[in-house]
């Protein structure tokens, strides 16, 4: 997932990306504490707002 997303033109602007690991890296830490299924959830979505 996401090298997938760092290669695509959307994300080719440096400060998006680093932005996008600040938050993947934040939402590892509070979706550990979460359910399993609840958790792949949040990140499907977060990775679609954090793409577009």
């Amino acid at each position: 997932m996401a090298g997938t997303a760092a290669a695509s033109p959307r994300m080719a602007a440096p400060h998006r990306a680093h932005e996008r690991a600040r938050y993947m890296r934040a939402g590892r830490a509070w979706m550990g504490a979460s359910s399993c299924k609840l958790s792949r959830t949040a990140a499907h979505l977060a990775h679609g707002l954090l793409v577009d």
